[in-house]
């Protein structure tokens, strides 16, 4: 541990014992500023801003703390920042001079999104950080082992973790363990799990266990790969920055970047599908025969299940070529505007004129990767909703962990403004201090200049009286 210190840069030193104030821990020197009373005797804990302090004395101020839980929490800190110095540098990387693995790696590290959803509070209790090996042999390491885990909903409100499966590059199971919640469960989501109350009869294994074998998996740059596998690791209170996320390195061409794609999306694109064409907003009036009328090529029509959003005087269907290349070649051939839709996607703007004389418009859209989504059963999308759900809470909970971080933040700043102010007025107060102490001082003068001048007066009035009588004798 004091090699660690020894060896950290101030940045960390500073933000450490920040995190120490915060906590209210004492060493065997007490707190921060009782430590530095003792060991400052000239500043004391009048300097107290860890900021302004140097190596040294933060240093030493860490290497006060002896106790089991402190040094726990000081290792977790000291190894997470390693790691994350570790991780920024090799997310600098060009990616192309990598192996195959390791740029899957370095593309996950660079995505503008894994410093947020891989910031994980690793400094509080219960959580395991993962030692990353030395910067070469990390880069050089194709070693992986991918991640499942199935979660409960606890009465808390909260997730603990219910079952896991880890297997490597091989599909070699390392890890099958079912995990014996330690809250109440209020809901073991069955239908997503597969796992009921009687299935975790007997069941003794903890989440300290699964952290030891993890921890044993993930050892010597060992990369953890998984589908937004940043929800596992909140599970599992552990830290690994060593990731590769399908969530992040798989994005669509033609959207957001932070729209991320679903497993589904990655694991099912059927090749029927890219046979299709998508027309929507066709107006009610219009039957579906006349669109052989507009559309070139062979085709029959599927009609779209409709959406849960309401489309009033709108439908949609898809129609169905023999392949993607006559799809893609009706595309090319139909006639009119090129524009986008909301997600940016190509789609073109058909205007038409029924045998009964009605003009009107319909889109066309050849059908993205994604949209395989809505072929799957009203279950599937059901569960799909409950996910989103699930997960629209879980980050609706960070903003506003975030908000209440940016408030404490705003309210530091308004004390600090407000310490400011203060000195700027004792300031004032001591500059009118010392001038009234000048006028005292000038006032005092005058007063002994005119107590001498009343003596010297006293003296000549006593001694005209003394004449006076001397004259009367």
């Amino acid at each position: 541990m004091d090699e660690l210190i020894d060896t950290a840069e101030k940045k960390v030193l500073v933000d450490i014992v920040k995190m120490v104030q915060k906590r209210g821990m004492k060493g065997t020197k007490g707190d921060w500023k009782e430590f530095l009373n003792s060991y400052d005797k000239k500043f004391g804990s009048s300097l107290s801003d860890p900021a302004r302090r140097s190596n040294d004395v933060l240093a030493s101020f860490l290497k006060t703390f002896d106790k089991e839980n402190d040094l726990k929490f000081l290792a977790n800190v000291m190894q997470c920042c390693s790691n994350r110095k570790l991780v920024d540098e090799l997310a600098k990387r060009n990616p192309d001079k990598e192996t195959p693995v390791q740029r899957l790696v370095c593309l996950t590290l660079q995505h503008p999104q894994y410093a947020l959803e891989y910031a994980f509070p690793s400094y509080e209790e219960g959580w395991v950080v993962t030692k990353l090996c030395k910067k070469s042999k990390v880069r050089r390491s194709d070693d992986m082992v991918a991640i499942d885990c199935e979660m409960v909903e606890c009465v808390d409100g909260t997730e603990a973790l219910v079952k896991i499966c880890v297997v490597d590059r091989n599909l070699e199971v390392k890890l099958d363990k079912l995990v014996k919640p330690n809250k109440g469960v209020a809901n073991y989501r069955t239908e997503i799990t597969g796992i009921t109350d009687a299935d975790l009869d007997g069941v003794t294994c903890s989440l300290a266990d699964i952290q030891k074998s993890m921890k044993k998996l993930l050892s010597n740059g060992t990369i953890l790969v998984g589908h937004s596998v940043n929800n596992d690791l909140k599970v599992l209170k552990v830290d690994h920055a060593w990731v590769i996320d399908t969530s992040l390195i798989f994005k669509y061409s033609d959207g957001p970047t932070f729209r991320r794609p679903s497993l589904n999306n990655l694991c099912k694109v059927p090749e029927t599908n890219m046979a299709k064409l998508l027309l929507h907003r066709i107006p009610v009036h219009m039957p579906s025969e006349e669109l052989h009328k507009i559309m070139p090529g062979n085709f029959t029509i599927e009609v779209k299940q409709p959406s849960k959003k309401p489309q009033g005087d709108k439908y949609s269907v898809y129609v169905v070529y023999k392949n993607s290349q006559e799809a893609q070649q009706a595309y090319e051939d139909v006639k009119g505007n090129q524009e986008k839709d909301s997600y940016g996607r190509p789609q073109k703007l058909v205007t038409f004129q029924l045998s009964t004389g009605i003009v009107g418009n319909l889109y066309v859209r050849k059908m993205a990767h994604d949209d395989s989504v809505q072929q799957v059963s009203s279950k599937k999308r059901a569960l799909q909703v409950e996910e989103n759900s699930v997960m629209s809470k879980k980050l609706i909970t960070e903003r506003t962990i975030l908000k209440e971080n940016l408030a404490d933040s705003k309210q530091l700043c308004d004390h600090l403004k407000e310490i400011e102010s203060l000195k700027e007025q004792l300031k004032q107060t001591s500059d009118q201090c010392s001038d009234h102490l000048e006028e005292i001082e000038r006032l005092k003068q005058e007063l002994g200049n005119r107590d001498f001048e009343i003596s010297v007066l006293n003296k000549m009035v006593s001694k005209l009286q003394k004449d006076k009588k001397l004259k009367k004798k």
